[in-house]
C-alpha cells in the first residue's frame, strides 16, 4: 500500500520541475507558507510611507475583484504594485496567478497580525 499524501507531494515535484506546474503552485497546493517576495516588498513599502494601517491594505487585496487586481497587477506605470508588475512582466507569474496568490498572501497576513 502507498502513502497518498506523499504520492501527491512527489507527483507535485515532478511536475514542477518539468515546469508544468510553478513553483508557487506547487507551495500552494501543499498549503506552505505563502511565498511572494514582490508583495512583501510592496507591503513594507506602504508601511514604510504610514499611508494607513496593516489590516486595511491586506483587506483592500482580499476585497478587491480578480479583474480589478489584475488591472492593478499589470499596469506597471499606473497600477500602484511595480515590484508585482515587474515579475509579471519578467514571467515569474502570470496575472491569474499573481491575483490567486496574493489574495492567500493577503490573508495569511491578516491572520497573523
Amino acid at each position: 500500500m502507498y502513502n497518498k499524501n506523499k504520492m501527491n507531494k512527489e507527483t507535485l515535484r515532478m511536475q514542477m520541475l518539468a515546469g508544468i506546474i510553478t513553483e508557487s503552485q506547487y507551495k500552494a497546493t501543499l498549503n506552505e507558507e505563502i511565498n511572494f517576495p514582490e508583495l512583501e516588498d510592496e507591503f513594507e513599502g506602504y508601511q514604510d510611507a504610514m499611508l494607513g494601517s496593516d489590516e486595511e491594505y491586506l483587506q483592500d487585496i482580499i476585497s478587491a475583484t480578480d479583474e480589478e487586481l489584475e488591472n492593478e497587477f499589470t499596469d506597471i506605470i499606473n497600477g500602484g504594485y511595480y515590484e508585482v508588475a515587474l515579475g509579471i512582466e519578467q514571467g515569474r507569474y502570470d496575472a491569474k496567478e499573481a491575483v490567486q496568490l496574493a489574495k492567500k498572501w493577503a490573508q495569511e497576513k491578516l491572520n497573523n497580525l
